[in-house]
């Protein structure tokens, strides 16, 4: 069974990495594609493989510079993915770094925003 998802970034999509022998996640860049569906939803399928290994944590690290409205609704759908995870008891602790610039208030906004919608731990740090 694979446990290990590596997307390498380009020019419009963010690198994510979800690294299921590590309980590690990533996704690091820019995030607008043409077609987000296509880009987001094999990696959130990926995470239904958490049930099928004994993974207790998740660490997911997001260092994202910029994503578009689109993105976002996939974004989302990734956290609400691992919060029902962890709500079902298939993950027993998640920690989440939102990295950001200390001026980009946007991205602090949109950090803060999504921890209200999911109710998962969300560390903001500065870059």
């Amino acid at each position: 069974m694979e446990h290990e998802i590596h997307i390498l970034p380009t020019y419009s999509t963010p690198e994510v990495i979800v690294d299921l022998n590590k309980g590690y996640a990533s996704i690091i860049g820019k995030s607008v594609p043409e077609d987000s569906m296509s880009f987001y939803k094999p990696v959130i399928a990926f995470l239904d493989k958490i049930r099928d290994n004994e993974i207790s944590k998740l660490s997911l690290h997001v260092d994202l510079e910029y994503f578009n409205s689109n993105s976002s609704k996939f974004i989302l759908d990734f956290f609400l993915k691992v919060a029902r995870l962890l709500n079902e008891g298939d993950l027993k602790e998640v920690s989440i770094d939102w990295l950001v610039d200390q001026n980009d208030e946007d991205m602090i906004e949109a950090g803060e925003d999504y921890m209200a919608i999911v109710k998962l731990p969300f560390n903001i740090k500065n870059k």
